[in-house]
């Protein structure tokens, strides 16, 4: 007859005692590797964020410079218009609202009324009747009376 062999009874706490920890410096070794891995990009993160907020601190301290962007010139009403050709010979001038707007607001439109609001423009431009005027000083006519409308509110 066979005889089993039995083992003592700490040899048995021993195997898994032995097990356990193979198993747990496997996974230690696991998580070890996987942080190894992890790190330059944890690194880079880390470097980029510190200078990010390099980068803010250093715009915190900078002296606040607001430059203004150069403003065109504003342009002289008062000086010529520009000459070209060909020409034709203003005989009169009239600034009217468009028919498409409500009779209340055309009310209110250009006329040789003094009470007019829109008096001044008319008046303005009709220093330029009788004068021979080509497309550049009429564009820049319209302008003008348009820039004196938009001042006057």
């Amino acid at each position: 007859m066979q005889q089993h062999k039995t083992t003592p009874p700490g040899h048995c706490r021993f195997t898994a005692f032995a097990f356990a920890a193979i198993v747990s410096l496997a996974c230690i070794a696991g998580s070890v590797r996987a942080q190894s891995l992890a790190t330059p990009d944890s690194e880079e993160q880390r470097r980029r964020s510190q200078a990010e907020a390099g980068e803010r601190e250093r715009l915190r301290q900078a002296p606040n410079v607001d430059l203004q962007q150069d403003q065109p010139p504003e342009p002289d009403d008062n000086a010529a218009l520009p000459a070209s050709s060909p020409c034709f010979s203003i005989a009169r001038i009239r600034i009217k609202t468009p028919s498409r707007l409500p009779p209340s607001i055309r009310a209110a439109g250009a006329s040789a009324l003094p009470q007019d609001p829109l008096h001044f423009a008319q008046a303005d431009a009709e220093r330029y009747e009788g004068q021979c005027l080509g497309v550049a000083a009429i564009e820049a006519l319209s302008r003008r009376v348009q820039r004196a409308i938009l001042r006057r509110g």
